[in-house]
């Protein structure tokens, strides 16, 4: 039915009627097939099933009444089949029961929307009526006050929010009254009343429709649930076993090599610490199961669980972590025996200072002012600044220090946090990521082939920095995050949305489908006059105008999306 469009051929117009009998037959082999395996009492039980069957009544009453004239709306009912989704998608399932429970409430309130309607239309035909016959006369405007049809449609069109250019032709007629009417059917319409709407659909979707547990899951979701599991319980048993193995090794070698005992090391006299060894120490690394069973693990345990029931510290809190990716420091652990104690000390005592410097509340405050400020120079760019070549210098030297600066905000925290647990928060990613860029269009400017079209492109995501301000602040944080939470759920009441529009798109193709043509002046888009008694095609192009279709129509689905979109 999507397929279905205005000036069609005739081969598709047959091969879209072949699929509609194939179609139809199915479904009303599956209605027989249900009621005989059921039986009818049983089969009528069922909501569901009574849809259906409504259903293939309606199709194939459709089918047999195809070539009578007038009843081709019999056609939009075919579009109900859609629905049927909700049996296995359970999103749009819900939505549609919210619906239905919510029908009551909202058809006392539609009742009310329409009184209100009716009471501003009548008070604009009164009011501004004879004051527009005054004006136009017989060139009467499309949307005026001159009988309660088009009152209404009016006041209708200003709760749509198309209010301002039907308010500006009632100035011309009736002067300063046309306001304070419209800023109260505005008001009262559209502020007050259909926002009622979204309050009690909103009061649905808290009530216990949503909290109750689901019982059934949606099948594709399952699947791929399960497919993940496995995937995850594969990844984790492969690991376990080449650790296993590892570790069993490592025992071994340690029982071979080293014939010092668990209380001679705890007293100090086990060799120096190595980097890696001692970082590892600080972080308080957790021992694997399999090695508890010696004694110095159950000591270095005991000193683990002390530690964490003392009091903090401050080293203890700016203590840094492992400044490079686990990986590396198991196979490379051999080049930090050769460095000195006291480098590293000296190292873990500089990553100490720059840890506590870059969480410190001072620098935060002096990187969101950097921030604000880069902003500002990026705000007071603009076309004319090129003519000015000493204010341009001057912004040139703000961008190089500000990009300075936020560079060297990313090489501390790497050196205080570590590259490993830098990069493991989005939020730090972000900011590596605007980094990059303003170091590139920084770059670029330097090299003068920033104006090249090819390298414009960078010099605008510089944009992207006032993003940095975001991870700053905790209300934000929590905005963006709740955000980025409520993306699958949008996304499912986004695909919702669309079925529903689909469903009115195909309907106006099926109405108003080349319906939209319109009669206007030669080299022009605007419409002819009324005077001009144009009725049809025939009578526009006879009279040397140009009879050229709307830039929003129901031609196609397509175009009908869009239109739908508009409203």
């Amino acid at each position: 039915m999507a397929i279905d469009h205005h000036g069609q051929s005739e081969k598709t117009t047959r091969i879209l009627m072949a699929g509609n009998y194939i179609f139809t037959s199915i479904f009303t082999a599956e209605s027989i097939l249900k009621i005989i395996a059921m039986t009818p009492v049983n089969f009528l039980k069922s909501g569901w099933n009574v849809f259906d069957l409504l259903l293939v009544s309606v199709s194939l009453i459709e089918l047999g009444l195809a070539n009578v004239k007038g009843l081709s709306v019999l056609r939009s009912f075919r579009l109900l089949r859609v629905f049927k989704l909700a049996k296995s998608w359970q999103t749009l399932n819900r939505l549609m029961s919210i619906i239905g429970k919510s029908i009551g409430a909202l058809g006392n309130l539609t009742v009310v929307l329409v009184i209100i309607i009716f009471i501003f239309a009548v008070v604009g035909m009164q009011l501004f009526g004879q004051k527009y016959e005054d004006k136009f006369g017989k060139n009467m405007p499309r949307w005026n006050f001159f009988d309660f049809f088009h009152s209404f449609m009016i006041v209708f069109r200003v709760l749509c929010g198309e209010w301002i250019e039907s308010m500006w032709v009632c100035l011309e007629c009736a002067g300063w009254p046309c306001i304070p009417f419209f800023l109260l059917t505005f008001v009262i319409g559209n502020l007050v009343i259909l926002n009622l709407f979204l309050a009690l659909l909103l009061a649905s979707f808290s009530s216990n429709v949503l909290t109750e547990k689901e019982e059934e899951e949606n099948k594709i979701a399952e699947a791929i649930d399960r497919i993940q599991r496995f995937y995850h319980f594969l990844i984790k048993f492969i690991v376990h076993f080449f650790d296993r193995k590892k570790q069993q090794t490592n025992i071994e070698n340690n029982t071979n090599e080293n014939s010092l005992t668990a209380t001679q090391k705890l007293i100090g006299t086990f060799p120096s610490p190595t980097l890696y060894d001692l970082e590892q120490f600080n972080t308080s690394v957790v021992l694997s199961n399999d090695l508890l069973n010696t004694d110095e693990d159950i000591a270095m345990r005991t000193i683990n669980k002390n530690s964490i029931t003392s009091p903090p510290t401050w080293q203890s809190l700016h203590t840094p972590l492992d400044c490079c990716p686990a990986m590396i420091s198991k196979h490379f652990s051999c080049c930090s025996k050769c460095v000195p104690k006291l480098i590293q000390e000296r190292w873990t005592y500089l990553r100490s200072q720059a840890h506590w410097l870059v969480e410190h509340q001072v620098f935060e405050w002096l990187i969101i002012v950097s921030i604000l400020a880069s902003s500002t120079t990026l705000a007071l760019e603009d076309v004319n600044t090129r003519k000015k070549p000493k204010f341009t210098k001057i912004l040139v030297i703000f961008d190089k220090i500000f990009t300075v600066i936020f560079t060297a905000e990313l090489i501390l925290k790497w050196f205080a946090y570590g590259i490993k647990n830098y990069f493991s928060n989005g939020w730090n990613r972000l900011d590596f990521v605007i980094v990059i860029v303003s170091i590139l269009g920084t770059g670029l400017d330097t090299l003068g082939v920033a104006d090249i079209p090819a390298f414009k492109s960078m010099r605008t995501l510089r944009a992207l920095r006032p993003l940095k301000a975001l991870s700053r602040f905790e209300g934000i944080r929590v905005v963006v995050n709740a955000l980025f939470g409520a993306i699958p759920a949008i996304f499912n009441v986004l695909l919702v949305c669309l079925v529903f529009w689909l469903i009115f798109s195909i309907m106006g193709v099926q109405l108003f489908g080349g319906r939209f043509y319109k009669c206007v002046y030669a080299g022009t888009h605007d419409r002819v006059n009324i005077s001009e008694n144009v009725t049809n095609k025939i009578d526009c192009l006879n009279r040397n105008f140009t009879w050229e279709n709307s830039r929003i129509h129901f031609d196609n689905v397509l175009s009908g999306y869009l239109a739908l979109f508009q409203v």
